[in-house]
C-alpha cells in the first residue's frame, strides 16, 4: 500500500511522527499540540517553537505555517520542507523578513539540513515590441504590462494579448485570453486582421469586465490584477500619489491561481511606496509581499490592499511579525463598484 492510498487519519498520524523524528532532541519541551497540517503535520511545544513538516512545499508555503504559529502564540519557527532546493532557498529568503525567529530546512534522505536563503533572481528581458506592434497596441484600448520577460495588453487586468517571437525570431503579438485561447484564436483566425482580432477581444473583456458587472468567468479572473489597475488609475485609494505596474518575485502562468499583483510608486509625501493588491483570502500575501518590496524598492513603505472582508486578522497578526511591519488598506474589486 502506497502513502497516498492510507486513509487521511492515519495518513496525519505518520505524518506527525515523521516530524517528531526529524525535530529529534530539537524539542525544547513536552508537546502541547500536533496534528496534521496542510500535506504535512505542525507541532508546538511549550518553549514556544512550532515546527512544520511540508510536503510537496511550493514557493508560497510559509504564510500558512506563520499564520498557525502566530496563533499559536509560537516565540519561533522550524519549517522542515520537501522541495527543490530553489523553492527550499527561496523560502529561506522570505524567512529573513520576520521577527519571530523561522529556520527553514529541506528534507534529505531520511534527515533535514538548514537551507541558506537564495538570492533573488534575475528577471528575463522582454522582447523588443516592433513598431508596428507597438502602434497596434497604442491604438487599442489596452493597458500594455511588462512583467518576467513578457509584455501584455490587459483589459481590466486580464491579458488579452502578448508579445510572443514567431517562428521566425520575429516578435509578434499574439491575441487571445490566456496561452489556450491564444492558441485556439490563432487557429481559428489566422485570417483575421491582428488588429481587428484584437478589437474583438477587448470588446469582449470589457463587456463583462466593468464596475456593476453581473457574474462570468471573464469577470473573475485575476481580480488581484484588476484592483491593481484600479489604483494605479486611482492612487489616493492606497495613500500614493503616483504607482505604476511591477512584477512581484514570483511568476504565475494559470489564470486560475491567485497572484497578487504589485505596483510601485511614491506616497502622498513623496516616500518609495511598494502597493501588493490580493483578492480572496491568501494566508501566503504577507510573505510574498514582503519579497517584493526587498527586491524592488528595499527602503519603501509597504502596503497590502484589498476587500475589507479577505484581510483577515491572523494575516494581519502576521504583517505584524514583519522585521518592518505592512500597512494594510481595504479596497474593494472594481466589479462591486457602481456604475458612474
Amino acid at each position: 500500500m502506497t502513502t497516498s492510498s492510507l486513509p487521511e487519519e492515519r495518513l496525519g498520524q505518520l505524518r506527525v511522527a515523521k516530524l517528531r523524528a526529524l525535530v529529534g532532541d530539537r524539542l525544547g519541551g513536552d508537546v502541547v499540540s500536533s496534528g496534521p497540517f496542510a500535506t504535512g503535520a505542525a507541532l508546538l511545544d511549550d518553549t514556544g517553537m512550532a515546527s512544520f513538516l511540508i510536503e510537496e512545499a511550493g514557493p508560497r508555503s510559509l504564510g500558512g505555517a506563520l499564520v498557525w504559529a502566530v496563533r499559536q502564540g509560537a516565540t519561533s519557527v522550524l519549517l522542515i520542507v520537501d522541495a527543490p532546493a530553489e523553492v527550499a532557498g527561496r523560502l529561506g529568503r522570505e524567512a529573513t523578513y520576520f521577527d519571530i525567529g523561522v529556520s527553514v530546512e529541506r528534507l534529505v534522505a531520511t534527515s533535514s539540513e538548514p537551507v541558506p536563503p537564495a538570492p533573488f533572481d534575475e528577471l528575463p528581458v522582454a522582447v523588443d515590441v516592433p513598431p508596428d506592434v507597438q502602434a497596434l497596441l497604442g491604438a487599442a484600448n489596452v493597458s500594455v504590462v511588462t512583467e518576467h520577460g513578457v509584455t501584455r495588453a490587459e483589459v481590466h487586468g486580464l491579458e488579452v494579448a502578448r508579445v510572443v517571437e514567431s517562428e521566425g525570431g520575429v516578435p509578434v503579438l499574439e491575441v487571445g485570453v490566456g496561452r489556450f485561447d491564444r492558441e485556439i484564436s490563432s487557429m481559428m483566425f489566422s485570417g483575421v486582421p491582428t488588429a481587428d482580432a484584437l478589437d474583438n477581444a477587448v470588446e469582449m473583456v470589457s463587456r463583462y469586465r466593468a464596475p456593476g458587472a453581473t457574474i462570468h468567468p471573464l469577470r473573475d479572473l485575476v481580480p488581484e490584477r484588476w484592483l491593481r489597475e484600479l489604483v494605479v488609475a486611482e492612487p489616493a485609494l492606497v495613500g500614493a500619489s503616483e504607482l505604476s505596474p511591477v512584477a512581484t518575485t514570483l511568476a504565475i502562468d494559470s489564470l486560475r491561481e491567485a497572484q497578487p499583483a504589485a505596483a510601485v510608486g511614491t506616497d502622498l509625501s513623496g516616500e518609495p511606496l511598494v502597493v501588493v493588491c490580493t483578492a480572496g483570502v491568501d494566508l501566503d500575501v504577507v510573505p510574498l509581499a514582503a519579497d517584493t518590496r526587498a527586491f524592488v524598492a528595499p527602503d519603501a513603505r509597504l502596503v497590502i490592499c484589498g476587500p475589507e472582508r479577505n484581510l483577515l486578522a491572523p494575516v494581519r497578526a502576521v504583517g505584524e511579525r514583519l522585521h518592518r511591519p505592512v500597512e494594510f488598506v481595504a479596497v474593494e474589486l472594481p466589479h462591486t463598484r457602481s456604475r458612474s
